[in-house]
């Protein structure tokens, strides 16, 4: 919500030296193409929220799909590798 509100704002013509989030001077960063990326709140944590819920659903599948009668037991280990490397990379 914060990105769409900061999105918003600008395309409304709002100015950015008052606008705030979490009460402070928002901080951004103006990209050659023109676009602004957000750079307090949430925003300042993490650029990517939604890959929490996928690396925990990926290490849900895993421990679901592992266990000594496993046939393939790296199986479930080689997806949880290759999703991590596409999400960190």
């Amino acid at each position: 919500i914060q990105k769409h509100n900061f999105r918003t704002y600008i395309a409304n013509g709002g100015d950015l030296s008052q606008y705030k989030v979490w009460g402070k001077p928002v901080e951004y960063i103006h990209t050659e193409e023109g676009s602004y990326l957000l750079c307090s709140g949430w925003w300042s944590l993490a650029r990517h929220f939604n890959y929490i819920g996928d690396l925990t659903m990926c290490l849900g599948w895993a421990i679901s799909c592992t266990g000594p009668n496993h046939i393939f037991p790296w199986v479930p280990l080689s997806y949880c590798t290759y999703f991590w490397m596409m999400d960190i990379h």
